[in-house]
């Protein structure tokens, strides 16, 4: 298998466009089947609703096939109005942070919900992983999506333990604040 076996879909969140359902609902099964798992594991409770999935403007996907192996999720937000700065989404984040973003850098998309199905991780070892490196072609469609996007920042809150900062730093991001807390304050479920 080769890196020329991937197939980059782009895909609207709030469902599928005219002949992408079973892109979509394919890469519904996926985030669906990760994050289940992921947040079982911090706080003991598998509930997640769809509306995570479906509030996206967009969904960045990568395809092996049929299946989809890797996502992640974005949606606009201007840091210039109130209505954006005190989504929930932000509430770890210092207002005067968001004050200083909102009057310098105003067009923004928030980054969430980076997957990857735990067949082609880089911590199996089968030859998915081997050959496709799925992590680095995620991070590479993730900077040429925000490139064309058109806007002036990124927001994102990275998973340290297992290693999504260092998938942001790869795309081309620095971090704004470090050592917070973002799930303790905004818990999902």
């Amino acid at each position: 298998m080769a890196k020329q076996d991937l197939q980059l879909v782009l895909l609207p969140g709030r469902g599928p466009a005219p002949g992408g359902a079973e892109y979509y609902l394919e890469a519904y099964r996926l985030w669906k089947l990760v994050w289940k798992a992921t947040l079982l594991e911090l706080d003991g409770s598998d509930e997640l609703y769809s509306d995570h999935f479906t509030r996206q403007d967009y969904v960045l996907c990568l395809f092996h096939g049929a299946r989809c192996v890797a996502l992640t999720c974005f949606r606009r937000a201007d840091l210039g109005y109130a209505t954006h700065q005190e989504d929930s989404w932000f509430k770890p984040w210092p207002k005067e942070m968001l004050d200083q973003i909102g009057r310098e850098l105003r067009q923004g998309l928030v980054v969430s919900w980076v997957t990857i199905d735990p067949d082609y991780r880089r911590t199996q070892a089968n030859a998915y992983t081997k050959d496709l490196e799925i992590s680095p072609r995620l991070a590479e469609a993730l900077n040429f999506f925000m490139r064309d996007c058109e806007v002036d920042i990124a927001f994102g809150v990275t998973r340290n333990n297992r290693s999504v900062n260092k998938f942001c730093a790869y795309a081309g991001s620095q971090a704004l604040q470090t050592n917070a807390s973002y799930y303790e304050a905004c818990p999902m479920a």
